[in-house]
């Protein structure tokens, strides 16, 4: 057979698919729009085996030639390379079908990485082995391959915690054959305005996370927060069997209510899976106090003279900003800004007022803010082209504020995408990172 990859990328998906094909003896070519260079991780990931590469551009003749077509979720399916192939899958329509142990699929505008890697560290305490996978850069080709060997008796204690984006949903909605149905639970963590760059309405972006619930088995269970109970109404998807939680409480699907007082907000969305699957609360609270964390959500990188270095760089919607600051008593001197992704400016403005100095990163979102600000009053510095040039501006004014007894702090949460000055979200917080090591 003949497979042809159709977009590389950088973030894990691509590599493992035209990795598993490869070594299952398949003929693979990999397409990508993209330069040798710019996907210099992924192809090292691969530079062991034997696949053609057609690089800067698609070849109309690479469809032609393909058996099989899987598509990077960052590919519109109307593509029109693409419309009249007659096998066309993305990874997880393909890869779904064959996973035989239970499947919790996790979606959201914010924390579901945070969701997902704190599940999988509970469910591991309490004697589970978990394969995470999805868009938190796991492929679920890796994954396949790695529980292919499991024995039976292994199989019992195993389960897989999938990240889901909205594009990811809309792929599998397309390309999964009608009435299929792969998850156990599925757990919504938050909804808010994201992608209106590629997305028509905040409607339509909905309606791709909503896609989660129609594949959940028939005694599966709905984990969702309060204030998103009515799109899921909206759209006439039955609520039975489901569990509430907000910032105050889980409810589980018998009505009990619990107090998350003593859990950290990000993690509540696992909290209420770990209640839902009838652990205990208490462990589930010890648990929650031990997570660390994942780089770029909130992460401390060093306290230096009395300032603290926070990178939130994964923070790519201004809400995410919001919740940033809300975290940290005293001055915050903030690094922000960055690409457009066609998002309402009014939250932007309500977080920029919240914080003590605020530092933008240049870019299309950045541009669209500024007369805004200007009309707020609102003081900023830059844009800055480069992360040192606005690590050093934020520095400065943080200096300025110690010494009042008042804790500074240094702050990147951009709130937006990273694309006019870095690869992504993560180089951009890895570089932040770097600055501040080196201070």
């Amino acid at each position: 057979m003949k497979v042809l990859i159709f977009g590389l990328g950088n973030h894990g998906g691509g590599a493992g698919a035209a990795d598993y094909f490869s070594k299952k003896g398949f003929e693979v070519m990999v397409t990508d729009l993209n330069s040798k260079d710019s996907l210099e991780k992924s192809l090292a990931q691969l530079s062991t085996l034997p696949i053609t590469y057609h690089l800067n551009y698609h070849d109309p003749e690479d469809i032609k030639w393909a058996d099989l077509i899987i598509k990077n979720p960052a590919v519109s399916p109307d593509n029109n390379l693409l419309v009249n192939h007659k096998n066309i899958q993305s990874d997880l329509s393909y890869t779904l079908p064959l996973f035989d142990i239970p499947i919790i699929a996790v979606t959201g505008t914010k924390g579901k990485s945070t969701a997902v890697s704190s599940l999988a560290s509970a469910l591991e305490f309490f004697g589970m082995k978990t394969y995470v996978m999805g868009n938190i850069g796991i492929s679920p080709f890796q994954v396949l391959m790695q529980i292919s060997g499991l024995k039976k008796k292994d199989r019992k204690n195993a389960i897989i915690i999938l990240e889901l984006s909205s594009w990811q949903l809309r792929d599998l909605k397309r390309y999964s054959p009608e009435c299929s149905k792969y998850f156990s639970m599925a757990l919504l963590t938050s909804l808010f305005q994201d992608h209106l760059d590629t997305y028509h309405s905040y409607k339509d972006y909905v309606s791709d996370k909503m896609i989660i619930f129609s594949f959940l088995k028939k005694d599966g269970i709905k984990v969702i927060p309060e204030n998103s109970k009515h799109e899921l109404e909206i759209r006439k998807i039955a609520l039975e069997k489901h569990s509430i939680f907000t910032n105050n409480i889980i409810s589980d699907e018998s009505g009990n209510l619990y107090d998350t007082g003593n859990i950290q907000n990000d993690l509540i969305p696992a909290a209420a899976v770990c209640i839902q699957r009838g652990y205990s609360f208490r462990d589930v609270e010890i648990i929650c106090k031990k997570y660390y964390g994942l780089p770029h959500r909130r992460e401390l990188i060093r306290v230096i003279n009395g300032i603290t270095y926070i990178n939130d760089s994964a923070a790519t919607v201004p809400e995410s900003i919001l919740y940033c600051i809300d975290n940290y008593k005293g001055k915050i001197h903030l690094i922000s800004g960055g690409t457009d992704k066609k998002l309402e400016t009014g939250t932007f403005l309500s977080a920029y007022k919240r914080v003590s100095s605020l530092h933008l990163l240049g870019g299309t979102l950045t541009e669209r803010l500024i007369p805004s600000l200007s009309n707020s009053r609102i003081e900023f510095t830059g844009p800055y082209m480069t992360m040192e040039n606005a690590l050093r501006a934020a520095r400065e004014c943080a200096e300025k504020d110690l010494g009042n007894g008042t804790a500074s702090y240094v702050i990147l949460s951009p709130g937006a995408a990273s694309f006019d000055l870095f690869l992504n979200e993560f180089e951009r917080g890895n570089i932040f990172k770097e600055l501040v090591l080196k201070l």
